[in-house]
């Protein structure tokens, strides 16, 4: 099943919405709890946790409820209409300071029932518009592609947050870094997105027709039964989760304090987000020509060499570019991981006969939101690991080496567990997957 170049855009423009969110949320909210609300680092690091082992329960629910509805608009479509205002009002109120809120302990419940409820309504919406990938088309090549498109949209959106967002936060606080200028962002931000989800919602179609018997919450979970390729993609979401966010956080702390020169920060986000733009429209080949597994190896290879470049660049800024550039090519990871999520889907179907893809998309995708919501609190443990001093902008030898080292080592280290997971676990190739994908076909035509 071939798609108009208008679907890939309008899955693009989805993806665009669901990534200027959660990496405006992953770059600016923990310090707006912090410097804003008045909460402790630990604190705001816990509230980000507990949301998190909150998914674990409504992510699951939220796949198995859209893959038992059923509509005149499909079993995804709807939560993408319906769920994209919600989501919008929570994530402004994330940014939003009452004043009503007059005390540490209304700050802190306010904190936690904004955010909880931003993430659930975020979940209503961001896992029916992963499970599209696996219903608007069964051609793997077109599923690559529509995973191409979606690393446009997250990209162009990680330009927007990572280097656009601080001047128009400045803008809208007068000058400064305030409340009123958070807020005045989110607004934005909610806006563009509501009209981007509008146009998913206009150009997709699902064209693989649910089953007629519905599926349970039990049925998603015995449908991972024995997936190796399954447990390899859990894994790489939870390194990307961590990994990617990370080098958006740390790479702040080692421009203000390794270096010293905090307008380095915009300069370097810009390679991190413009590279896996640029190479986007080349990934679709690699995938056709090396399959997935090696592609995804080769992205993460890539996230451990930028770690060698930070440890090698130092203080030297053209070499600290080239290691942005290249940990770029490591973020491109997730367009490869989502490529690799509806070949995972029929997998799980074709060996246990359970066809579950908005449960499917939820399990990993709830790993990369796992790894997110750790990274927080990780770094909390690794600034207090190196003798951070808060509230210092001159911080002690020991704190300065620290954040240098780990800096470098941190992909290092999760690239590799990547690398052995998807080496050790992922065992489809592309003849594979035609195999089962012809498999399944044949299946479904003689299914009542």
């Amino acid at each position: 099943m071939k798609l108009k170049l208008r679907e890939k855009f309008g899955y693009s423009a989805g993806y665009f919405s669901i990534s200027l969110f959660s990496d405006t949320i992953s770059i600016y909210l923990m310090a707006f709890f912090t410097n804003m609300l008045g909460l402790s680092p630990l604190v705001a690091g816990n509230i980000f946790l507990v949301a998190r082992v909150w998914d674990a329960v409504n992510d699951p629910v939220m796949g198995t409820i859209a893959d038992r509805t059923r509509s005149r608009w499909g079993s995804y479509r709807p939560y993408i209409l319906f769920g994209c205002v919600p989501q919008s009002l929570f994530f402004i109120l994330c940014f939003a300071f009452p004043g009503f809120l007059q005390t540490p302990t209304a700050k802190l419940v306010w904190a936690y029932v904004i955010y909880i409820c931003y993430g659930m309504a975020n979940t209503m919406i961001n896992v029916p518009t992963g499970a599209l990938n696996n219903v608007m088309t069964t051609d793997g090549g077109e599923r690559a592609s529509l995973a191409t498109f979606k690393n446009v949209g997250a990209s162009a959106a990680g330009l927007i947050s990572g280097v656009i967002a601080m001047p128009l936060i400045l803008h809208f606080g007068k000058g400064e870094v305030n409340g009123q200028g958070y807020l005045g962002f989110a607004v934005v931000c909610a806006v563009v997105s509501v009209i981007s989800y509008m146009i998913l919602f206009a150009t997709s179609r699902e064209r693989l027709e649910p089953l007629a018997k519905k599926t349970s919450l039990k049925d998603g979970f015995r449908s991972f039964k024995g997936s190796k390729p399954g447990a390899a993609l859990m894994i790489s979401f939870i390194v990307c989760g961590i990994a990617i966010p990370f080098r958006g956080m740390w790479t702040a702390y080692y421009c203000l304090y390794y270096l010293n020169l905090p307008k380095l920060i915009s300069s370097l986000a810009l390679w991190v987000n413009l590279v896996p733009l640029l190479v986007s429209p080349f990934l679709l080949g690699v995938m056709k020509r090396f399959g997935k597994k090696n592609a995804l190896i080769w992205c993460f290879l890539a996230q451990a060499l930028s770690g060698v470049l930070f440890l090698a660049a130092r203080a030297n800024i053209p070499l600290l570019m080239v290691a942005s550039g290249v940990s770029g090519l490591g973020k491109a990871a997730m367009t490869v991981i989502f490529a690799a999520v509806p070949d995972v889907c029929d997998y799980n179907e074709y060996k246990n006969d359970i066809r579950t893809p908005g449960f499917a998309y939820t399990a990993v995708m709830f790993c990369f939101k796992l790894g997110t919501g750790l990274v927080s609190y990780f770094c909390g443990m690794l600034l207090a690991m190196v003798g951070f001093v808060e509230g210092e902008f001159v911080q002690p030898a020991g704190a300065v080496q620290g954040i240098y080292w780990m800096n470098g080592i941190i992909p290092i280290l999760f690239s590799v567990i990547a690398i052995l997971a998807v080496g050790l676990l992922y065992n489809l190739n592309n003849s594979r997957t035609e195999e089962i994908y012809a498999a399944l076909e044949e299946r479904r035509h003689k299914e009542p």
